[in-house]
């Protein structure tokens, strides 16, 4: 007798057990002298592995899940599955990205909250979990800017492979992407060396990084990166290549070409330098010799300012004295000069204290004068100090500021960094007992800044950046030790520190209408900012609404497109349906309904409003000899290739018959398609047939509907109606199952293969069921997608059925479900094998909308791998609309 030895992991992620736990079984199952592990075993031990464990009748032995991650229904090798469960939170199966392996997708939801699974919210901004820099391992010395496009963008530092690299992210989309590889498992450097420290700056949509370089364990090279907007290039080979090693430098950009500043330490003395590249070589700032300091002692730890007059001005610490003072210069286009008197001799603008200046911080204010700050002290007597110069000679900002005390209290202060709001008011930021404390200069006092305190478990010292964006608002990031020393940030807004925006899929959502809110249609732009359309009642009449995401907030697009009569202005607005023309110009197409007549209405965005298209009344799409019994109208605006062409559908006829009629809009008018808008039309159909339309990868006109129970389409070639695929018009279409209801959905993906979804009832309960056109034959996608319980296999499937496309063409699906005890959105991708939840939870229970109270059907869209779902949803006595949205990798 042949034996088989079953491998029963007990690890494996479906048990709740550690999966790097070495507690496998090994039992021969058919072997002789050996105790069997048969069924009812099994079943003692409380393992339902999913595994068939007899051979099949032809001598096919079933293959059992081949790894501790794997996960969902996997091919058994036998011509069935075998279901390898679901994964510990919050790793999803398929998540990273690897068919059939638990791994943990983004998830995001415009407006900054994160829910991790759907439905269990967690406060972000950018301050929890993962962060900005997601690493797996240390993450340190953040500092930020903003660019021309207000994006901010963070570096830091990330050891990899035993050596720290220099990373980058900017926010976009709300989402802390890389920057062209950047971050991608490794740096932008490329090099096998020790980078220390890390400065930022930007220059319109240039980025320039840089750090001190070490190799060969005795020397040290300045090296500047920066970033074209494509891709991240080394500038010229790094700024100085001299045998004295620089302990520490500074960044900036002048004249659109970045500046560093750094030390060349020397016994007994270090002194400060500036080079600027210069007509692609690195050229000195000013005279040789000292340099910037010029001094007999140490000069380290410089930081530089341009001003609005593009003047340098560089502080730092110099010990020439007895003690560690703040001396600060300006260069005047020809020499480095001191800012008023003394500034960089003696005590410098330290003068009075005598415990030791050290981590200055330099800005200016709205007048283009200097302002400083710096620790002073050491161990547990460590204060914040602050001066100004005010043209003249240089003074304490408010009442001690400089001496005692300083503006924070005796303790273990440290690192300072200091910024100018819009107001011309200083603010502070510093680690005091590893938290980050801010305070503002304001009405005479040092008060604090948006409740006062930010991030807690930091290191001491350079752990955090501030930066302020064109409205000059700041913005906050720091290494945080819990989490895995990950970097966060937040934003000031309103006086209160929060993460990049609000949540919106709870309470009222992003539509917060007094009236009720339905029937949402979405699209991302070009940039992935979210546009939604809705119904809405607020105005006491039935209006089109809309508004879009503009990367901090739901604005209107166009002025008053989200109240009143919005953007329809026509009393009786339904169907919303919301597209990118081919020029990137969102479109928005309704219907009105009067009495039995039904009238089509477009307007397109542009020169900031909403201009009709075609008829100001819009059109009639009903022959008047069916007119009586007419209804499932469709409409959709399809933006083929080259061309934006709205297209409308419906049926009419009697109560045993129906035809499929359709129109579409050439520019100026609606016309039918060889005859599909008279006679009998396109096609015969159930009575009230649900249709579903789209256009082919040539630009034709796909329609579909049900006949007799069974899924229909067909295509318009340019003279004609024909089947798109074999028998897809014919007795059975395309579902053969006669028992098709309500619910169709039809996408055409990247390589133009048509995917048709539908409700079926042929198990007895309800299901999602799909077939995909291949060559000219309709496919299921996976295992029974078209029979059975379908991809859905819930037996609850209410309607709202959607598809859209990963990045590999791989569908995902939507739906409306009633299985749980109340209506949810529900959604499952196809992982390239089997079907999966998106997220763990997502197509069970709560699924994405985890609320219960789902009451219009739900839009979703896809687009460079960004994946969002709308819906309308009860809150109270009203409806409101929700969104979430999931980054998939």
């Amino acid at each position: 007798m042949a034996m088989m030895l079953l491998v029963i992991t007990m690890g494996c992620t479906r048990f709740g057990f550690d999966p790097r736990a070495d507690t496998s079984l090994t039992v021969d199952v058919f072997g002789e002298g050996y105790a069997a592990l048969d069924d009812s075993h099994v079943a003692e031990l409380g393992l339902d592995l999913g595994l068939d464990l007899d051979p099949d009748s032809d001598g096919c032995i079933p293959a059992p899940c081949d790894a501790p991650d794997a996960c969902g229904l996997m091919p058994d090798g036998c011509g069935a599955e075998v279901d390898c469960g679901v994964c510990l939170f919050p790793e999803t199966c398929g998540g990273s990205g690897v068919a059939h392996r638990c791994g943990a997708p983004e998830v995001i939801e415009f407006k900054g909250a994160v829910v991790s699974p759907w439905g269990v919210f967690a406060s972000w901004g950018s301050g929890e979990g993962g962060g900005i820099s997601e690493s797996v391992v240390i993450a340190d010395a953040p500092v930020c800017a903003f660019d021309d496009q207000g994006r901010s963008v963070v570096a830091w530092g990330q050891v990899v492979d035993g050596q720290r690299q220099l990373f980058v992210k900017r926010l976009e989309a709300e989402r802390w992407l890389e920057v062209s590889g950047s971050a991608t498992g490794g740096r932008i450097s490329q090099r096998p060396d020790d980078v220390s420290f890390t400065y930022l700056a930007t220059h319109g949509s240039t980025l320039y990084v840089a750090g001190i370089e070490s190799y060969f364990q005795s020397h040290a090279l300045v090296r500047v990166f920066h970033h074209d907007g494509a891709t991240w290039g080394e500038v010229t080979g790094g700024a100085t290549n001299a045998p004295s090693n620089p302990r520490s430098m500074a960044l900036d950009v002048l004249g659109g070409e970045p500046l560093v500043i750094f030390d060349l330490f020397s016994t007994p003395t270090s002194d400060l330098f500036a080079m600027q590249l210069s007509q692609g070589a690195w050229t000195p700032l000013g005279p040789g010799g000292g340099g910037i300091s010029n001094t007999t002692g140490y000069a380290d730890a410089p930081h530089v300012a341009v001003d609005a007059s593009g003047r340098v001005i560089v502080a730092w610490t110099d010990s020439t004295t007895a003690t560690a003072e703040i001396y600060i210069r300006r260069y005047d286009g020809a020499t480095w000069q001191e800012i008023g008197a003394g500034s960089a001799s003696g005590e410098g603008i330290s003068v009075g204290t005598k415990e030791g200046a050290h981590a200055v911080r330099l800005t200016t204010d709205l007048n283009q004068h200097p302002i400083v700050a710096w620790r002073e002290g050491f161990a547990g007597n460590m204060r914040i100090f602050v001066r100004r110069f005010d043209g003249n000679a240089w003074g304490d900002v408010g009442v001690g500021s400089a001496f005692g005390e300083g503006i924070s209290g005796v303790g273990s202060h440290t690192t300072p960094q200091i910024a100018v709001d819009a107001s011309n008011r200083p603010m502070v930021v510093w680690n005091h007992d590893r938290k980050l404390v801010t305070k503002r200069f304001d009405n005479g006092a040092w008060e604090p800044l948006g409740g006062g305190s930010l991030g807690e478990y930091l290191p001491f010292e350079h752990q955090h950046g501030l930066c302020l964006d064109a409205a000059r608002r700041p913005l906050v990031v720091w290494k945080e030790q819990a989490h895995n020393s990950q970097i966060y940030g937040r934003q000031l807004q309103n006086d209160a520190w929060v993460g990049l925006g609000k949540a919106t899929a709870s309470g009222e959502g992003l539509s917060a209408s007094p009236g009720t809110a339905s029937t949402p249609t979405l699209l991302l732009d070009a940039g992935r900012h979210p546009m939604l359309a809705w119904v809405d009642t607020a105005s006491g009449e039935s209006e089109i609404y809309v508004r879009r995401y503009d990367g901090s907030s739901w604005v209107d697009v166009g002025l008053g497109s989200s109240t009143g009569g919005g953007v329809s202005q026509s009393k009786t607005a339904s169907t919303p349906h919301l597209a990118m023309d081919d020029q990137e110009r969102p479109t928005l197409a309704w219907i009105t309904t009067e009495g039995v007549e039904s009238r089509v209405h477009l307007k397109r965005f542009q020169g900031g409003a909403w201009v009709s298209l075609g008829p100001a009344a819009g059109e009639r799409l009903f022959a008047e000899d069916w007119q009586t019994y007419c209804g499932s109208l469709e409409f959709r605006l399809i933006t083929p290739q080259g061309a934006t062409r709205p297209t409308v559908s419906w049926t009419c006829g009697d109560f045993l018959e129906h035809h499929v009629f359709l129109k579409q809009f050439d520019g100026q008018s609606w016309v039918g398609l060889a005859g599909s808008e008279q006679g009998l039309g396109v096609a015969s159909a159930s009575p009230f047939s649900p249709l579903a339309l789209g256009f082919d990868a040539q630009g034709h006109v796909l329609v579909g509907w049900i006949a007799d129970g069974d899924v229909m389409v067909s295509r318009f070639d340019g003279a004609q109606w024909i089947e798109q695929g074999t028998g897809s018009r014919a007795a059975g279409g395309l579902s053969h199952t006669g028992s098709a209801s309500w619910s169709l959905a039809l996408a055409v993906d990247g390589v133009g293969r048509t995917v048709m979804a539908w409700r079926d009832k042929n198990s007895g309960t309800h299901n999602v069921y799909l077939r995909r056109l291949e060559g000219d034959v309709w496919v299921e996608i996976g295992l029974v997608s078209a029979t059975a319980g379908g991809l859905s296999k819930t037996g609850g499937v209410h309607g709202g059925i959607s598809i859209v496309f990963d990045a590999q063409d791989n569908p995902i699906i939507t739906w409306l479900d009633d299985s749980s005890t109340q209506r949810q959105v529900y959604t499952k991708r196809y992982t390239g094998a089997a079907w999966s939840e998106l997220v763990v939870g997502s197509a069970s229970g709560g699924g994405l909308s985890a609320s219960g109270t789902v009451s219009t059907g739900s839009v979703a869209i896809a687009r460079d791998g960004l994946y969002c779902a709308s819906w309308s949803e009860l809150a109270g006595s009203r409806s409101q609309v929700l969104m979430r949205c999931a980054l998939m990798r």
